[in-house]
């Protein structure tokens, strides 16, 4: 995404000058949040797990900023959300050929007026240099909600929910899939599943919270 992108979305998407958890001014903060919030976010203790990162874990002031940028139109929460995530990768030094998102379902995105994860990941490609597409991954169906459900229970309600269009190009790629929260990791596990027969070099899943 270029400067002129970055800035039309900035202006879709709004631009808060106080810090996104306390409301008050930034004063030597980062990600939109001031020194003092900063100081007490729950960063994950480790953020790196096998093959699956997270920035922090899903509690609060966490599960309210989500929330808040998923259905109370604080929508520039997304950009301190994508560039923390883009930080934690160059953290690590991994390298990636493709961003790639969970299928958003169409119903949720009419409820929330947009696509959530598209925009973390348009942000976190333009922060990391890394392509995001939208083509390789797609949604079959819509699914009952998955909240509540056990990892076997929402692995029944995903089967056959995803596919791969274009697979032929993902052959030793190293592709990173990215979510807003990792729960019980169901959801990127049968995403996981679809793309491994195209031979991908690895697949690394990115989310901003994970329920420990």
């Amino acid at each position: 995404m270029n400067k002129t992108m970055t800035g039309l979305m900035d202006f879709i998407f709004g631009v808060n000058p106080n810090c996104a958890l306390c409301g008050r001014d930034v004063v030597n903060g980062q990600y939109g949040i001031c020194a003092d919030c900063i100081e007490t976010f729950p960063f994950a203790e480790r953020p790196l797990i096998g093959k699956s990162l997270s920035v922090c874990r899903y509690e609060p002031p966490v599960k309210q900023m989500i929330y808040d940028y998923k259905y109370n139109e604080q929508r520039y929460l997304g950009k301190s959300m994508a560039q923390m995530m883009a930080d934690l990768v160059l953290s690590y030094k991994l390298e990636f050929d493709y961003v790639l998102t969970v299928p958003s379902s169409e119903k949720r995105k009419k409820i929330r007026g947009f696509d959530h994860t598209r925009y973390i990941a348009e942000v976190l490609s333009e922060n990391l240099g890394i392509e995001y597409s939208d083509t390789f991954l797609v949604r079959t169906r819509e699914t009952n909600r998955l909240k509540g459900l056990s990892k076997a229970e929402r692995l029944v309600e995903l089967d056959s929910v995803f596919e791969v269009d274009f697979g032929e190009a993902l052959q030793g790629k190293q592709l990173l899939l990215i979510d807003d929260i990792l729960t019980t990791g169901a959801t990127l596990s049968a995403c996981t599943q679809v793309l491994m027969p195209y031979q991908p070099k690895e697949v690394y899943w990115l989310t901003f919270a994970m329920v420990e």
